[in-house]
């Protein structure tokens, strides 16, 4: 398709892979500042949490670490806290989940995991802590909530930039399609005048803009090829008429020379056709001095030359006209000059 193979619309494409790019780094800033900033705020709230745990076990025992975890469930402040504490046999002992969760082992460390409840399966996020005499404490959150703001924040960015590429590809077409209109323009234009029909000029919309003033540019380029042409022409006919003249006498005489059997007369005819034969001479080179000069290949001959000669050659031209001056008239300026340097000579 010729519209693919404009250069606007290669700009254009060239725009979309650059808005993509451009995108995703956006997209990885936000990820960063939002999403990324809940998952620490969640692991140092869950990090706070185990925290004061731990320093209530070692403070208050077994006894009390059990009463702290049932207050904290009961008091129901926090739907998405998940507590477990368990014995060496991962049995539990205090806590609002049932059973140990699955793959999630009893070493200290961060896990994330799968929550199966009786209503629905969520994503979990929780830290492990090891406890004398084998006993191990879970506390964990639930981050569905965030597992789905993250999905409808990467659905919205897919989306977005599939119509902000999709928007640009559109509109890349549209300018191309503009672009290549007024290109044609040109085009069929210059096909025109390749044809022969010289008074065509590139329409213009008044806009100013960068075609406009290109199109105004060739107007203009046009308007002189047309006045050098018609300069060409009329000086075609001038040196038309200009050698009519001498060939038309050379005609005659050769004509008047062929018929006569007089020596005389054949001898002053082919003399008149000589005569016309160097003007007709004289006419082309100095038209092809012309040419050469218009087109910058005419080279000068330069030779060196004494200004002596020169001084010597112009005494003796005017030294007639200053010897035929009355003795009271003054000599001639050149005169001095030349004398002046022949004795500086």
């Amino acid at each position: 398709m010729r519209l693919l193979r404009t250069s606007t619309f290669q700009i254009t494409v060239l725009y979309a892979v650059v808005l993509a790019i451009s995108t995703a780094a956006v997209a990885l800033f936000l990820y960063w500042s939002t999403i990324g900033f809940l998952q620490r705020q969640t692991d140092q709230t869950i990090e706070v949490e185990i925290a004061g745990l731990r320093e209530t076990y070692r403070s208050q025992g077994l006894n009390g670490l059990t009463r702290v975890i049932g207050e904290r469930i009961r008091a129901g402040d926090d739907a998405e806290a998940l507590y477990l504490f368990a014995d060496s046999r991962l049995r539990p002992l205090a806590g609002n989940l049932d059973t140990w969760p699955e793959l999630v082992s009893t070493e200290d460390g961060w896990y994330s995991f799968l929550l199966q409840s009786d209503e629905k399966q969520t994503n979990a996020r929780a830290r492990v802590l090891q406890l004398r005499e084998g006993l191990v404490l879970l506390v964990g959150r639930d981050i569905s909530n965030l597992d789905g703001l993250l999905a409808l924040a990467g659905g919205a960015l897919i989306w977005g930039s599939g119509l902000a590429i999709a928007l640009a590809l559109a509109g890349g077409v549209f300018m191309s399609r503009r672009v290549l209109k007024r290109v044609e323009n040109v085009n069929e234009t210059t096909r025109s005048i390749i044809g022969g029909d010289f008074t065509r000029r590139v329409s213009t919309r008044g806009t100013s803009d960068e075609f406009d003033q290109l199109a105004d540019n060739l107007n203009h380029m046009l308007d002189r090829i047309e006045n050098l042409m018609g300069d060409i022409r009329h000086a075609g006919d001038s040196i038309a008429h200009d050698l009519r003249t001498p060939l038309t006498r050379l005609r005659h005489a050769l004509e008047s020379t062929s018929t006569t059997d007089d020596i005389d007369t054949m001898r002053e005819g082919i003399e008149s056709a000589t005569e016309d034969a160097d003007r007709l001479l004289s006419t082309f080179s100095a038209l092809l001095r012309i040419a050469r000069l218009e087109s910058g290949g005419y080279r000068l001959r330069k030779e060196r030359l004494r200004l002596s000669d020169l001084v010597d050659d112009a005494l003796e031209l005017y030294s007639v006209a200053s010897k035929s001056r009355p003795s009271s008239t003054p000599t001639p300026r050149l005169a001095v000059i030349a004398t002046s340097y022949s004795s500086w000579s």
